[in-house]
């Protein structure tokens, strides 16, 4: 384990080489636009607030309206991801990121994640998404595309139910027409690094089920 010393200038060599690529980006992007660099900021505006009602918020200028592109990672529906903690490898949770910034935690894991992951159904989190997503969808335009990475504990039920949840915020699933061994089924799967290998097992034994039936999602063992 790293003393304090170590971890403090890990910190800070980490904490500059993001502030490089990001000044870098906006360098790349402001020359590809032909613009100066102190002008980007006139075209994005950062907002931090709970995606429910966004639709609501009078800081999103209404001469950028409707959206046309949604890019966007949700909490996964009953997968277990520390959003709000660090683990000590890999294993025991501390709030250290909450003593760094000299904050509170008031909240749960349920807060960060649209609801318990061992509710039985999970419809707190499908009816919390559910709304988020028709308060993204009164912003966009007809045409508009939402590019989503999820992830699920049980692809079986809980796929089909966020679809539904989707769609009852008024969206509808756009299949790929690609030819590739990441492509089941119209949908685009990855391996996830670093998964624990009780997880892996069963998602190796669903992917092959999905591979020989790609027309219906199996139940992993």
């Amino acid at each position: 384990m790293p003393d304090a010393i170590a971890l403090r200038d890990e910190f800070v060599l980490r904490l500059r080489k993001a502030a490089s690529d990001h000044f870098e980006f906006l360098s790349t992007t402001a020359d590809l636009n032909g613009m100066p660099r102190c002008r980007l900021g006139s075209l994005r505006r950062i907002i931090n607030r709970d995606a429910q009602e966004i639709n609501l918020d009078g800081r999103i200028p209404k001469a950028w309206l409707p959206a046309k592109l949604v890019v966007t990672s949700p909490p996964y529906p009953g997968v277990h991801v520390v959003y709000h903690r660090w683990q000590i490898h890999g294993r025991k949770e501390t709030p250290a990121p909450f003593w760094l910034a000299n904050q509170r935690d008031g909240a749960g894991e349920s807060f960060y994640t649209l609801g318990r992951r061992d509710e039985v159904g999970l419809e707190t989190y499908f009816d919390r998404l559910k709304e988020v997503f028709a308060s993204v969808r009164s912003m966009l335009s007809d045409d508009a595309q939402v590019f989503q990475l999820v992830a699920f504990a049980d692809p079986s039920w809980q796929l089909p139910a966020y679809l539904e949840a989707m769609e009852a915020a008024g969206f509808a699933e756009v299949l790929v027409k690609a030819n590739r061994d990441c492509v089941v089924g119209g949908r685009v799967w990855r391996q996830v690094p670093g998964r624990k290998w009780y997880a892996n097992n069963r998602y190796r034994k669903w992917w092959r089920a999905c591979r020989r039936h790609p027309s219906r999602m199996v139940k992993p063992d």
